[in-house]
């Protein structure tokens, strides 16, 4: 419990940190290569995607990847190293296909492929998600509805706005068949903001 009390205390941290950053034009106070910076950038880049900002949120991450690479060496690398991370589980029957530890896996190797500009590899492992969802639990779980919204923000980074918003259509479908999303409408205003900002 106590864990669980300090990791959100420093999620909470960062945030704040991320949005002094952010009001006081936090490039001229951090030096690039330090490691609080690679946070911040992190964090601004998911801001600005769940804010609809898809450029500012590619700028973000672009430098946090490049003072990474800079510390720790090339992305290729990395994601080459996490694609055969991924097969020698899946190869040796390890963990299930839709084990948790395995979607999100393959969750942040997609956001890492977004990131260097990979977007189309990126989107194919959301797929993969999705239909791996889809396949064990069903259309209709709740957990494929987040892969449709990480799809959707996907093509819409890539300016497929058509296909950006039948994901999201869908996925608040599900959300308002499984958990009541239409008798909760804090949770509806959100995803239709969503909604919304992408298109």
């Amino acid at each position: 419990m106590n864990a669980g009390v300090r990791g959100i205390e420093k999620a909470a941290t960062i945030d704040i940190t991320a949005l002094g950053y952010m009001a006081i034009g936090y490039w001229l106070y951090v030096k690039d290569g330090e490691p609080l910076l690679d946070s911040v950038l992190v964090h601004m880049g998911s801001m600005y995607s769940t804010l609809g900002k898809f450029e500012k949120s590619m700028s973000a991450y672009r430098r946090a990847v490049s003072n990474m690479e800079n510390r720790y060496g090339n992305a290729n690398e990395a994601i080459s190293l996490y694609r055969k991370a991924l097969e020698v589980i899946m190869s040796s029957n390890y963990m299930a296909l839709d084990d948790s530890i395995m979607d999100k896996m393959r969750i942040d190797l997609a956001g890492l492929l977004h990131a260097v500009g990979r977007g189309k590899e990126g989107r194919e492992l959301l797929e993969e998600c999705l239909m791996i969802t889809e396949r064990y639990k069903g259309k209709e779980d709740p957990s494929s509805a987040t892969h449709l919204i990480n799809l959707a923000t996907s093509h819409s980074r890539s300016k497929n706005y058509v296909e950006a918003e039948r994901l999201l259509r869908a996925s608040l479908q599900i959300l308002a068949k499984t958990v009541g999303l239409m008798n909760n409408p804090s949770r509806f205003q959100c995803c239709t903001s969503q909604l919304h900002s992408t298109i």
